[in-house]
């Protein structure tokens, strides 16, 4: 089972050139300069994903009440921990 996909793709001039300093700079390969800017780019969107999932359930009248109800039930047990 192989564990990568070869991709081709161009890039801009300016991009290249930066890449292949840069990777000679951090001594490490393109391909991993790629990769982990490709990781944080899936991370940040799925960021966005939530963080609009939330504003949506916010505007949600049921999903509001729901989340009153549990704040209160939390906000009970803490009591009874008499912090």
């Amino acid at each position: 089972m192989q564990n990568t996909t070869v991709i081709t793709t161009t890039l801009s001039p300016h991009l290249a050139v930066w890449l292949k300093v840069e990777s000679k700079k951090k001594g490490t390969t393109k391909r991993e300069i790629i990769e982990e800017a490709l990781k944080k780019y899936k991370a940040e969107q799925r960021r966005e994903e939530l963080a609009e999932s939330f504003d949506r359930a916010a505007q949600d009248p049921e999903i509001r009440e729901l989340s009153e109800m549990g704040l209160g039930d939390y906000l009970q047990q803490l009591n009874k921990l008499d912090l």
